[in-house]
């Protein structure tokens, strides 16, 4: 990893901790990087700028009526296109103001946002509440999600059908300002470790910032001090050479240019990414901040989650208990007890914890860069977008005093594992599971096993609904479905081979699957009666026969209240769990 403890400055502790949100989110944000002239001898910095939703947004605590006045100037200055002379916007910035203020540069032309009121609670539910942001002329505006892609926007009210995206959903309006991982973003800004250090200071040279309120983070430190180098050259006008050739010469010249004239920059000594050609690049057939696999700064709250969570991984590759894996890291890195960890020995219990993965047989994944320029953002894969908004932060995370199972996977937990809780929707068809092991915490989703998708299904088809399964789930079921019917050694019956080709349809298209509870019954029963790996036919199999009970109790039906009778290590279950 090769991690580095990084202190971020801000003008005040509202931009400190939507910084915050946004790294939660996995958005990247440039803070307080140039000053727009707005004509009449006026400027204005704004604070964030959003890259990817070319967005930009302020947030200025309580209503400050010069504030707001002087973004609504600028708001206007940087609107994609002018309204009509008839409209309200441009009718009351005549009555406020002299003159129209300049426009902005095309390439910084987007929605202004502006926050005018604290930070929004983890406990929002309604639409409506805190109803703080406002474009030019509007009010009521929310921060949302598209469910489908993940992508972040602010609609009125949250409407997520109104995303650029075009989520399509059947209700007219569909608000998603309540999304799970946007409440768990503002929980983690809420309880995020924010100080004041003076006055703040910022210089349009080298782009540093000093003073004001600042939060550490952790960063990759070769990454860092790249990107640095790199924006410090850049004359915010990205154009490879090849690019420049090819507009102003003809289609033959082509093989007459050098491969690095792909990635030099021809109004820098710079060079652009090689993904899309319009930001720079810490080097040559590298990608840019934007384009490159998400690694956004960790805060100390993040980063030891992060470790529990690598520590985990180790346990369950290496067969080692995780009290002893925790013992060896805090060992690495000189403590006794984690508490009394740094950031900076976190940094590097990351980096050992990484090494020992990666010997372990662990690799990344990251999106290989591509050549050629695109004007389009790399969209982000599907699994991964469909884990990212479906795992929530635990509510509560200790350390286990002794040894017990995990509530979900029916785990062994040992003394000294880390183990925690997570939030239960306001529903009362939902039980508590209790104490989870890390894996059902963290990782059920993203590294999926077999008798988690298993899990999934039956509690989803326990409180009536479809299981949404995502990419990973997906492949899991369809290896394991085919694994089944090959040792079988027969002819698949037509209801296995449909599922099947669903399963491989879903896979191609790049999309989870939603699958009803006779169809999920239809799969564990195939699957069931096997002795699979890492002790998944235990859970296999007592899911297969709860489902099999239901289904012979047709007078009652699927999501309908129902109880456990077969006597199955998952007859504890009083109610379904929000898997």
């Amino acid at each position: 990893m090769g991690l580095t403890v990084q202190t971020l400055s801000f003008r005040s502790v509202l931009h400190a901790r939507w910084s915050v949100v946004f790294d939660h989110l996995g958005v990247e944000w440039e803070y307080d990087q140039r000053a727009f002239a707005l004509g009449g001898g006026l400027t204005h910095r704004p604070a964030f700028w959003l890259p990817q939703q070319r967005i930009w947004f302020d947030a200025i605590g309580p209503a400050s009526p010069n504030d707001a006045a002087a973004w609504s100037r600028f708001a206007f200055a940087a609107l994609p296109e002018i309204p009509g002379a008839d409209s309200c916007v441009l009718v009351d910035l005549r009555e406020e103001h002299a003159s129209l203020p300049t426009r902005l540069p095309e390439r910084w032309r987007g929605r202004a946002l502006l926050a005018t009121g604290s930070m929004p609670t983890a406990d929002q539910t309604d639409p409506w509440d805190g109803g703080d942001l406002r474009i030019l002329g509007d009010d009521y505006y929310q921060w949302t999600l598209c469910p489908e892609c993940g992508q972040l926007g602010a609609e009125y009210a949250g409407y997520a059908n109104r995303m650029p995206c075009h989520y399509d959903h059947r209700a007219h309006e569909a608000s998603n300002s309540a999304d799970p991982l946007l409440l768990a973003a503002y929980r983690a800004a809420a309880d995020a470790e924010v100080v004041s250090s003076g006055e703040y200071t910022w210089d349009p040279y080298t782009q540093e910032h000093q003073g004001g309120w600042e939060r550490r983070v952790l960063v990759d430190e070769d990454l860092w001090h790249r990107d640095r180098l790199a924006r410090r050259v850049c004359t915010a006008a990205c154009w490879s050479t090849a690019s420049s050739w090819r507009e102003t010469a003809r289609a033959d010249f082509d093989g007459c240019l050098d491969e690095s004239d792909a990635g030099a920059c021809t109004a820098c000594p710079g060079t652009v990414c090689a993904h899309c050609g319009t930001r720079p690049a810490p080097g040559p057939g590298e990608l840019c901040v934007g384009c490159r696999p998400l690694k956004p700064p960790l805060d100390e709250t993040a980063a030891r989650r992060l470790l529990n969570s690598l520590a985990g991984s180790i346990s369950a590759r290496s067969g080692m208990p995780i009290a002893s894996v925790q013992y060896q890291i805090n060992e690495r890195i000189g403590v006794r007890r984690r508490a009394e960890a740094t950031l900076w020995c976190i940094a590097q219990a990351l980096d050992f914890a990484t090494e020992w993965l990666t010997g372990l047989g662990w690799t990344s994944d990251p999106p290989s860069p591509t050549s050629g320029r695109s004007d389009a953002a790399p969209a982000q894969p599907a699994a991964r977008r469909q884990v990212a908004s479906t795992l929530p932060a635990p509510r509560v995370v200790i350390t286990a005093r002794m040894a017990g199972t995990c509530g979900l996977c029916l785990d062994d937990v040992y003394e000294g594992d880390s183990i925690g809780r997570i939030a239960i929707p306001a529903q009362s068809r939902y039980g508590d599971p209790g104490w989870l092991c890390q894996h059902c915490l963290r990782l059920r989703r993203h590294a999926p096993r077999l008798r988690d998708v298993a899990l999934r299904i039956f509690h989803r088809t326990w409180a009536g609904q479809h299981a949404s399964l995502n990419q990973l789930e997906v492949r899991l079921l369809a290896d394991a479905l085919t694994a089944r019917l090959a040792d079988s050694g027969e002819s698949p019956s037509a209801p296995a081979e449909a599922m099947l080709g669903r399963l491989r349809q879903v896979l191609d298209d790049g999309k989870p699957a939603s699958l009803g509870g006779g169809e999920t019954a239809e799969v564990i029963q195939l699957l069931a009666g096997r002795s699979w790996d890492g002790g998944d036919h235990v859970v296999l199999d007592a899911v297969a026969a709860h489902l099999r009970e239901w289904r012979e109790a047709s007078s009652i039906g699927y999501g309908r209240p129902r109880t456990l009778g077969a006597q199955t290590p998952l007859r504890h279950c009083t109610a379904p769990y929000p898997v």
